[in-house]
This record gives structure tokens, sequence and C-alpha cells, in this order.
């Protein structure tokens, strides 16, 4: 699942869970693979433009909320 705005309600995408160790571990590295691939040099995930949004939210409310407990 990608996790974006479309994702749940408009895309067509499956989640899988499967509980049987080889064949996780055979899409694990199919993923690694294909990640390595699209992202050569990315070692750690980029934030996605929700969870900056997000960030900077909470930052602005709790700004705000300083400012009035100091006036």
């Amino acid at each position: 699942m990608n996790w974006n705005l479309h994702s749940m309600l408009q895309n067509r995408e499956v989640d899988l869970l499967l509980d049987h160790p080889p064949s996780a571990r055979f899409f694990a590295a199919a993923f690694d693979d294909d990640f390595a691939a699209a992202a050569p040099g990315l070692d750690d995930p980029v934030p996605s433009a929700g969870g900056l949004a997000t960030l900077l939210i909470l930052v602005l409310l709790v700004r705000a909320a300083k400012r009035r407990t100091h006036t």
C-alpha cells in the first residue's frame, strides 16, 4: 500500500500477509532490489509530504499555544 490519499479508495491495491518465511524472504529480497535500483544511494526513506505537513502544523500549534500562555 502506498498510503497516499488515493491508494485505499481509488487505486487497485492489494495487501498480502505471508506467514511462510521462505516466501517472505523471496518477496523481501525482490522489494529490496527494486528499491535499491529505483533510489540508488538512498538509505533512509524520504518523509512524505503529508508527514511533513503534519509536523509543520504541530510546530505551529505548539508555538501558538506558547504565545497564548506568555501573554
